[in-house]
């Protein structure tokens, strides 16, 4: 069988080099062929090209399957893994998590990824709940104030065709800040 392995770092201080040995030792024990794709610091919230490349190698048909260290090298939230699992499902494609044990070809595996991303997300849910009451508490919420401005304006430019990077010259904002406008306000939704 051929299989896409992906692998990420989050900083370029980590090292990408056991993952990758990780998943070549499980390949060689199964007699699987491994196309390694990697994102070396990168988050798992910033885009991901090497994720998507083996995420296309296996949707266009290349690979059977998708191998990762890790559930969280696959994603982060109990949506996305859920999304991504939809798309492999599909195209009946298998997702294999080496530390959790886990493959999706199996009914056992499929039952403990989704009971894995539930924890996975419930545990992200209480320190960023930690982190807020911590702030609450301190009167310290950070960052910068939220600039006003016109946002039924800024949808309707945008439903006009304007670019983010247009909308945000014209506003002095980032592009970020426009898009992430926009999902709040409910005119898009957020890309992945």
């Amino acid at each position: 069988m051929k299989v896409a392995g992906y692998v990420r770092v989050s900083t370029k201080k980590q090292n990408i080099d056991p993952q990758i040995e990780e998943l070549k030792k499980w390949a060689d024990y199964h007699d699987h062929e491994i196309e390694i794709y990697s994102d070396d610091g990168v988050s798992a919230i910033d885009e991901r090209e090497g994720y998507q490349k083996a995420i296309n190698s296996i949707i266009n048909g290349d690979n059977e399957a998708i191998v990762v260290t890790a559930l969280d090298r696959f994603g982060r939230s109990v949506n996305q893994l859920s999304r991504e699992m939809a798309r492999l499902e599909k195209k009946d494609k298998d997702l294999i998590i080496l530390e959790q044990n886990i493959d999706t070809s199996t009914k056992t595996g499929k039952f403990l990824f989704n009971i894995l991303s539930a924890v996975a997300e419930l545990e992200r849910e209480i320190i960023r709940e930690r982190l807020m009451s911590g702030k609450r508490r301190s009167g310290n919420f950070g960052g910068r104030p939220k600039k006003d401005f016109d946002e039924e304006e800024m949808i309707d430019m945008y439903e006009k065709g304007a670019s983010y990077q247009f909308l945000a010259n014209h506003y002095d904002v980032s592009a970020s800040t426009i898009y992430n406008r926009l999902i709040e306000a409910g005119a898009i939704e957020k890309e992945y």
